[in-house]
């Protein structure tokens, strides 16, 4: 669908990009006078899902996103064949140079959640708005689940394990409550 603007706004009513087994779906406005966002997003590709939903602003705003990593083999299959395709191909060549004999295995997902602006993170302010005193506080809610995930460097080789982690951080930037349980097993 085409854009449509008013003035001061620019809405996208809806979009979807399907691409090398890559589907992009969202929907959203961006208020160029108040420099913020309020938008959806979905983005599937091989193994992986990307949700996000949320308001972005310099001194308020509030959303979330939700990656789910569902098979790391099928996500690193697929990345290994956008190779072959113009203009990002040679890029990726060169990111996995080294690593043709790679293997990866499992899944795994992640959740953010924020309230505030994102100003303190070098999100723009408006033209000519007053800067915020004192700067509002962002505060995150964050989460990082694996329940199992195996990396090795050839098949040959022993694998790196990691099992049952969970990371958490709570809490304003400044502040920030972390903790995270799991262990790490195999080669470093």
């Amino acid at each position: 669908t085409t854009p449509t603007g008013t003035v001061g706004t620019l809405k996208l009513s809806e979009a979807h990009i399907d691409v090398a087994d890559a589907q992009l779906d969202t929907q959203g406005s961006f208020d160029t006078e108040r420099m913020s966002y309020d938008g959806q997003m979905r983005l599937r590709l091989p193994g992986v899902s990307l949700d996000a939903k949320g308001v972005l602003a310099h001194t308020q705003g509030q959303g979330k996103v939700d990656l789910q990593l569902q098979d790391a083999a099928r996500l690193l299959t697929w990345v290994r064949g956008l190779q072959s395709l113009p203009f990002v191909g040679p890029q990726i060549r060169t990111a996995l140079a080294g690593q043709e004999t790679l293997i990866a295995k499992g899944a795994g997902n992640a959740q953010l959640q924020w309230a505030g602006g994102l100003g303190a993170l070098g999100y723009p302010a408006a033209p000519n708005s007053p800067p915020a005193t004192p700067p509002w506080p962002t505060v995150v809610q964050a989460a990082v689940s694996v329940p199992r995930l195996s990396v090795q460097t050839a098949a040959e080789s022993p694998a790196t394990l990691i099992n049952g982690l969970a990371i958490n951080a709570t809490g304003p930037a400044a502040t920030l409550k972390l903790s995270s349980v799991g262990s790490r097993d195999g080669a470093p």
